[in-house]
């Protein structure tokens, strides 16, 4: 167990696009780009304390209305 790597959420966010991207589904294009979004604002954790205002400013709605965006 200690061999194994440390988990890397922004890692397994850019996985999912590349395999959305190889998928041919329609909406494939559109969720990758939501995910490498989601994946270049949690790098490294200090970013992340911008990603509701940037989300809400991209995509026109607030995930969490009750908190300032």
């Amino acid at each position: 167990m200690g061999d194994a790597a440390a988990f890397d959420p922004e890692q397994v966010l850019r996985d999912y696009a590349a395999v959305l991207i190889a998928s041919g589904d329609p909406d494939a294009n559109a969720w990758a780009a939501a995910l490498m979004w989601a994946a270049s604002r949690i790098h490294g954790g200090h970013q992340s304390i911008y990603a509701g205002r940037e989300f809400v400013k991209r995509f026109g709605i607030n995930p969490y209305p009750g908190e300032p965006a």
